[in-house]
């Protein structure tokens, strides 16, 4: 049969093909086939016709004649690559996806297929460490990026600055001044009380005791009786002021010690930003709290400065967890100053974009 009825065959074939009439495809490529015409190209078709039925075997029986009459058929050795493969034949798909990027060096599908065979043969990872590690030893520009922003921003025991608590400090120091004033004026005014009360009585019920020619015996004992009882009322108001004053003086005892204990947790709190997270630890004398906030994990970082710390140059770091209006944050105080926290909070959000975005972090997110 002439090529030129070969050839137009052939070409009717490939529409077939194209338009997923397989059965007739196959047919007019065997036919092709019986000819002599296009021997590569006829296997090669039926190759893939028997790959979309699912039968690899076969497929593989062609391509692999496909190969044998064409051996620079980048097409076929990558469609035997694929079903060494999927067969877990490493080896002899390896030798094929490097055949293919022989011929086409930018094949991305042969690129692909190694770096999945370089994966798999790769043994399990030694783990070392923390992220960071682990970032140290990626090969990605996000985990590169995201390492030389850890050691940009590194803080290591930081302790916080006292003077960005000044609006917390001054709602345990106005109880407590307030209350110690109360407390002195009540036991000053209450003694005041006690020493004139007792001068008057003196002054008036001795008096009357000494006796007067004027007053009879009556009008003596009615007077004594009447300084006695003022005596005792004004002796009663002083001491209830006195009470009041000790009183006074025991809650703002307390407040003090309260505040001497927060301030000790205050003094004794220690912040570290490395390695991809935040830690705070804190306490009061002997039992210490360590908490540990992932930065991949926080939705968003806020810097806050309230009244008290405008004069200050102070401010508060506050770690969004949650979204809402109530959502889950923590609120880390003394860190830097308010100008260091907002460049602060910037690299933190672009280190957040990045490890979530690195490789490293591939599964852990989800």
């Amino acid at each position: 049969m002439p090529d030129t009825v070969n050839k137009s065959l052939f070409e009717q074939a490939t529409r077939m093909y194209d338009e997923r009439r397989y059965a007739e495809a196959r047919s007019a490529f065997e036919s092709v086939l019986q000819n002599g015409y296009n021997l590569a190209g006829c296997f090669y078709y039926l190759g893939l016709i028997a790959m979309s039925t699912s039968d690899d075997a076969l497929a593989k029986q062609h391509f692999s004649k496909s190969v044998i009459e064409d051996p620079i058929s980048a097409d076929a050795h990558f469609y035997l690559a694929e079903l060494d493969l999927k067969a877990d034949e490493k080896d002899s798909a390896k030798e094929h996806y490097l055949q293919v990027l022989g011929f086409q060096p930018a094949h991305v599908g042969a690129k692909s297929g190694l770096s999945i065979i370089e994966k798999e043969s790769q043994p399990p990872a030694q783990y070392m460490g923390d992220i960071y590690d682990l970032l140290r030893a990626g090969q990605d520009q996000f985990a590169t990026a995201a390492v030389r922003l850890i050691d940009e921003i590194r803080i290591v025991k930081r302790p916080v600055r006292i003077s960005a608590y000044n609006g917390t400090r001054l709602m345990f120091k106005l109880p407590i001044i307030v209350l110690l004033v109360f407390a002195i004026g009540s036991g000053l005014i209450g003694y005041v009380r006690a020493n004139n009360a007792r001068r008057n009585w003196v002054e008036s019920g001795g008096g009357a005791r000494m006796g007067d020619e004027k007053l009879s015996r009556a009008d003596v004992a009615s007077r004594i009786a009447y300084q006695d009882h003022n005596l005792q009322g004004e002796l009663s108001i002083a001491n209830n002021l006195i009470d009041t004053s000790v009183k006074l003086f025991l809650v703002g005892g307390a407040f003090f010690v309260f505040y001497q204990i927060y301030m000790r947790k205050i003094k004794s709190t220690l912040i570290t930003i490395d390695r991809g997270m935040i830690t705070v630890e804190s306490g009061y004398f002997i039992k210490r709290n360590y908490q540990i906030f992932e930065i991949y994990r926080v939705l968003d970082f806020i810097t806050h400065q309230g009244m008290f710390n405008m004069s200050t140059g102070d401010g508060c770091l506050i770690l969004v967890f949650s979204e809402g209006r109530h959502g889950t944050r923590v609120h880390l105080k003394g860190l830097a100053s308010y100008e260091e926290l907002k460049t602060l909070s910037l690299k933190l959000r672009s280190l957040h974009l990045l490890l979530r975005s690195t490789s490293v972090n591939k599964g852990i997110m989800q």
